[in-house]
């Protein structure tokens, strides 16, 4: 997927940010050995939200659509 989306950073969350100390260097050196980064071109990082991450985007986005369409409360 990197290579079609051409991204410069990957960010390992939920689950994975917790075992992220492992990870970090597991991911970049695939990344290496498939070709996709040649060294530092592709950042691994791990999000500090952990696994509260899916939690509070998805009560983001219901907030943001509630917010952005208060009739929908209300068509019921």
């Amino acid at each position: 997927m990197l290579h079609v989306v051409d991204v410069g950073t990957v960010v390992l969350g939920g689950s994975y940010a917790e075992l992220g100390s492992w990870l970090v260097p597991a991911v970049h050196a695939e990344l290496v050995r498939r070709g996709v980064s040649t060294g530092p071109d592709v950042a691994v990082l791990v999000s500090p939200h952990g696994r509260a991450a899916t939690v509070t985007g998805t009560a983001r986005a219901v907030a943001d659509r509630v917010l952005g369409e208060p009739d929908l409360l209300l068509a019921g």
